[in-house]
């Protein structure tokens, strides 16, 4: 079921523009694209002021090459998983990467599904429905994947959850033009 003004009930946090106070419509506007003019520039600028480990500076730089340039080199969208302990920046090197590249973003949290038991299955398509009709491209970041992102074996999983994980994995299967899916976690396992 989509959330009020077509928004997907999942996304927490995205960067379209959706408000029912019709006259904030044209400052929402004119604050976003002065702010797109600001960050987009040049994969160079997007790891300014970060302080890395040079491996994994170069792993980021590469990930930001590939996003800033798919379309001029007609490659499909990457998926990624980011990794680490909290507060290292995953989130919001993601957001800054769907800003530089000139896609939108959205954010949702991997334990809002498993709630939603017999409802997840059609919610998480609702969200790929959502984020293939995104005509800039979408940056998707699923935070704490790991809270349904888990094995399918076993008796700890319930059946909703494994068909819900079957479907993600359907939606994500097949590279896409318009979907890149970031996902993190604290426990890469």
């Amino acid at each position: 079921m989509l959330g009020r003004f077509g928004k997907p009930q999942l996304v927490r946090e995205t960067s379209k523009i959706y408000t029912s106070n019709y006259a904030m419509i044209p400052w929402m506007w004119s604050k976003k694209f002065v702010q797109n003019n600001i960050v987009r520039r040049s994969e160079a600028d997007l790891l300014k002021g970060v302080i890395l480990d040079k491996k994994l500076e170069d792993q980021l730089r590469e990930i930001s090459y590939a996003v800033l340039n798919r379309r001029k080199h007609y490659a499909p969208a990457k998926n990624m998983l980011f990794y680490g302990p909290p507060g290292t920046g995953k989130t919001l090197f993601a957001k800054k990467l769907a800003m530089q590249s000139g896609l939108e973003y959205a954010v949702m949290v991997g334990s809002d599904i498993a709630p939603l038991g017999p409802m997840a299955v059609s919610e998480i398509n609702n969200l790929f429905d959502w984020a293939e009709k995104q005509p800039n491209g979408i940056v998707l970041f699923i935070d704490e994947a790991d809270a349904f992102l888990r094995s399918r074996k076993g008796n700890e999983i319930s059946e909703y959850m494994r068909h819900t994980i079957n479907s993600f994995l359907y939606r994500t299967g097949t590279p896409s033009e318009r979907v890149i899916l970031v996902m993190a976690t604290n426990n890469p396992e």
